[in-house]
């Protein structure tokens, strides 16, 4: 039988100094780049709408995010899923006046924006 701590005798308490002084760094530098760059809160953190869509032909993205933004949506994801012409686009309206987190608000003004990026009845809204 093999015995691989049989005789083991570590000083962790006496590296403890060590340990102190390297995780005062590792805090220090953390909190300096927390504080530099700050954080970045996605959609999964700030809410919003996830809206599924399906065109009938292929749209570009950055034609498809102008459009969205145009209507008072910023910084919306548009991730391209599946077969060609499939989308999926997780947006929050920020109009004034409006609930930032009322999906049937966004839903709109993206159906809004489909309708000017892709043409009245080219495109299916899956799921909002």
């Amino acid at each position: 039988m093999i015995r691989f701590f049989a005789d083991a005798n570590y000083d962790f308490i006496g590296a403890r100094k060590y340990a102190y002084g390297v995780t005062a760094v590792l805090f220090v530098i953390s909190l300096v780049a927390l504080i530099g760059w700050g954080l970045n809160y996605s959609i999964e953190f700030t809410g919003g709408t996830l809206v599924r869509v399906q065109t009938s032909e292929t749209v570009d993205v950055a034609a498809l995010r102008t459009a969205i933004e145009a209507q008072g949506i910023t910084g919306p994801e548009i991730t391209s899923i599946g077969s060609s012409g499939g989308y999926l686009i997780r947006a929050r309206t920020a109009k004034a006046g409006a609930d930032a987190d009322n999906t049937q608000v966004t839903a709109t003004a993206v159906g809004v924006a489909l309708d000017q990026a892709v043409g009245v009845g080219k495109y299916k809204l899956e799921g909002s």
